[in-house]
């Protein structure tokens, strides 16, 4: 089974509404089950139906989570871990998704500013290209 690139905004939009569901008290079974009912992602479907049912089988998150390395990085499986052993697994996760967002929110800055020195000396060149030869 092909499971697709997840986009990184796909993947904070499935942390934070995560997060919200653990945080309104939810279980995980019932968080999970209803993600994956509601995402459109077919491959982050597959991947929720098969860590929903490890987790009614009695795996810890993180476990079932590690299967999928392609999804789930170590940081983020790391930090699940964490939350499962302290209890809070929601503020885990929202910090975490707080953390990728901003991660997120600095590249796009970064490629924004980065546009107009691109396109300075790309013009500066092709100026200077067609003076050269002509």
């Amino acid at each position: 089974m092909k499971l697709g690139k997840i986009s990184n905004k796909q993947f904070i939009e499935f942390n934070k509404t995560f997060s919200l569901m653990l945080l309104s008290k939810l279980s995980i079974v019932q968080a999970m089950d209803i993600l994956m009912i509601k995402t459109k992602h077919e491959g982050l479907k597959e991947v929720l139906k098969k860590c929903l049912k490890d987790v009614k089988s009695g795996l810890s998150l993180s476990k079932s989570f590690a299967k999928y390395p392609g999804i789930f990085s170590e940081i983020y499986l790391a930090n699940v871990r964490v939350g499962e052993e302290t209890g809070q697994l929601d503020m885990v996760i929202s910090e975490y998704t707080v953390y990728i967002d901003g991660i997120e929110n600095l590249k796009r800055k970064i490629i924004q500013a980065l546009r107009y020195p691109v396109l300075v000396l790309f013009v500066s060149f092709a100026v200077i290209s067609f003076m050269v030869f002509y």
